[in-house]
């Protein structure tokens, strides 16, 4: 038995296998032996009929099926020693087999696309690269101030962002003599900001002080669902009401900002032992942020360019399992599809691109040796406080049942994002790189977007750009000069008729 491949283009195959006429016969003959034993044959006990007899009544069946066996047993084996990944049903041509002469068989399939990556590198890469000034470090220092600070009470008027504390006593309903006085006093909370929740109440509040009495009527909705207890006020029947209430003030909080300080730094923030630490802390991973968000852009960019300049084909049939992969989920999440055909052909281009990067990555990280080891994974998994926050919660949610499962999912996306790390570094390396600085104040006030200043150009590609701007401008200057040679002769015709 023999095969080998006859012919082979990027995402197509022609297996050929030669299967030896004594091989046939030999497994013809097992297959008589094997149906001998339970063929009737009037005449003959079960079983006792000549072999002769036998192969005349059903030797073109058993010629196929030892054909089919031979070739079956033989495909597999072809695909595996000849490294081909086929994909989809097979079209198989067998020549007529004569006996004492090899069986032909072509195998004509679709494969895994192959292609060389002849053009990955040398590219000219201008990416941005934030600058962080001392501004937007304070700005992050008061956020981070603010976050830890918290409302104190106070002896002093109220003012605006305080919360104002106060004991209501309902006196009537909408203003009728109707009696809603109650044995005791109940607690609200308003959050005194002008345009705020409780705005409606800021004139009434503002320079109140601890102990004033006042009279108003309050509207018991939903404003108040979280600063009051809602359950009382619907067994009194006073929910989704306005009533007119006397109400008395006992506490003022104002929120106090937290001063940042060597010693709060080190005992409240995790990372950070002083304010100078937490300072370049802040640049560090606003830095950091904006660089990933910047990476994910050049990433997706730069394999769109090594796929426009490595062209190959991909297999029909994987685009199509792609497609129906596609309306099956959109089917169990419930999702209407009107036309399904018009919905594959929308999204087939972006299916091939989406496709093609995907081998070009696979290549790359053979080309480049990338590769993710478990220990890898799991000093990542460890430190990572977010990581193992989720793993916490998820296990103490969902229980010690479900949590392999998920902890394995986390794996896989945790090595997934390794491999994109290591390969966009490692294909940066091979490009000549232009940081672009750039600032918040250019992205929030002048607004300018970080993704329109990444450029990837081929150098080669520059220069002739290059020559066609220089070759344009050439043509501009010379029309120029004729625009005005035109101009002088017409200039010189009107003087001779004025002159006349």
């Amino acid at each position: 038995m023999k095969y080998y491949i006859e012919n082979q283009t990027s995402c197509k195959i022609t297996i050929c296998i030669e299967i030896e006429s004594d091989e046939i016969e030999k497994e013809k003959n097992r297959l008589f032996r094997k149906y001998a034993r339970q063929i009737s044959i009037p005449g003959f006990r079960k079983g006792k009929a000549p072999l002769g007899m036998i192969k005349r009544r059903i030797g073109d069946e058993i010629e196929e099926e030892a054909i089919s066996a031979l070739f079956n047993s033989s495909y597999e084996n072809a695909t595996k020693k000849l490294d081909v990944w086929a994909i989809g049903e097979p079209t198989v041509k067998i020549e007529k087999y004569e006996q004492g002469s090899p069986l032909i068989c072509r195998v004509y399939t679709d494969t895994k696309s192959v292609f060389e990556l002849n053009k990955y590198k040398g590219y000219d890469v201008r990416m941005p690269e934030l600058v962080v000034n001392e501004e937007h470090v304070e700005i992050k220092l008061k956020e981070i101030s603010k976050d830890f600070s918290k409302f104190v009470s106070v002896e002093e008027p109220a003012q605006e962002g305080d919360r104002v504390i106060a004991e209501f006593l309902p006196k009537s309903k909408n203003e009728t003599d109707e009696d809603l006085s109650l044995d005791k006093r109940l607690l609200l909370e308003f959050v005194l900001e002008e345009d705020g929740v409780h705005a409606e109440y800021y004139d009434l509040l503002i320079g109140s002080e601890v102990a004033s009495d006042l009279e108003f009527e309050i509207e018991f909705s939903s404003k108040f669902e979280e600063f009051c207890d809602r359950d009382m006020l619907e067994e009194l029947d006073l929910w989704d009401e306005s009533i007119l209430c006397e109400v008395t003030i006992v506490d003022i909080k104002r929120k106090m900002v937290v001063e940042l300080t060597d010693d709060f730094v080190s005992e409240e923030i995790e990372g950070a032992e002083t304010v100078l630490e937490l300072r370049e802390e802040i640049k560090t991973n606003t830095k950091l942020g904006f660089q990933k968000g910047v990476e994910k852009t050049l990433f997706i960019m730069l394999m769109s360019k090594i796929l426009d300049d490595n062209p190959f084909d991909v297999s029909e049939h994987l685009v199509e399992k792609f497609l129906a992969e596609d309306v099956e989920k959109k089917r169990d999440n419930s999702e209407f599809i009107e036309d399904i055909e018009k919905y594959k052909a929308q999204l087939y281009p972006q299916v091939i691109k989406q496709l093609k990067i995907s081998l070009i990555q696979d290549k790359l990280i053979d080309l480049l040796d990338v590769e993710i080891t478990k220990e890898d994974v799991k000093q990542k998994i460890l430190g990572d406080p977010h990581i193992s926050e989720i793993l916490t919660t998820y296990e103490n949610l969902m229980g010690a049942e479900k949590y392999p499962e998920f902890y394995e999912n986390v794996k896989d996306s945790v090595r997934s994002n390794l491999k994109f790390d290591r390969l966009l570094k490692k294909l940066l390396e091979l490009q000549t790189i232009e940081l672009v600085p750039v600032t918040r104040e250019d992205i929030e006030e002048k607004g300018i977007d970080p993704e329109s200043l990444i450029r990837i150009v081929d150098p080669s590609e520059e220069k002739v750009l290059q020559q066609i701007v220089h070759a344009e401008d050439e043509l501009d200057s010379q029309k120029t000069d004729d625009v005005d040679q035109d101009i002088r002769e017409v200039t010189d015709v009107q003087r001779e008729n004025l002159e006349r």
